[in-house]
């Protein structure tokens, strides 16, 4: 598996508490209700919905850019192996 989606979700779950900027704030950038992102970024849902734009609004907002570095390092380590194995 390229990630673990359960670190992923972490990260974003926690981002308000690093970057200083409420829940609230987010999810209004994100144009959700706080209900709503709150569901998708739980990281304990078996079923969370995030989109692409939804975390590149609240990367925006939140100068947080943790989960996009993981999602980078894990695409880039994926690369290297398959670059390395012959793929």
């Amino acid at each position: 598996m390229l990630f673990q989606p359960a670190t992923l979700f972490k990260l974003i779950h926690e981002r308000p508490f690093r970057s200083g900027v409420s829940p609230e704030e987010l999810a209004e950038a994100a144009g959700k209700s706080y209900k709503t992102l709150s569901r998708e970024v739980y990281p304990f849902d078996g079923r969370p919905k995030l989109g692409l734009d939804t975390l590149v609004y609240i990367t925006d907002r939140s100068k947080d850019f943790a989960a996009l570095a993981r999602l980078r390092a894990a695409v880039l380590t994926e690369a290297k192996a398959n670059h390395a194995g012959g793929k």
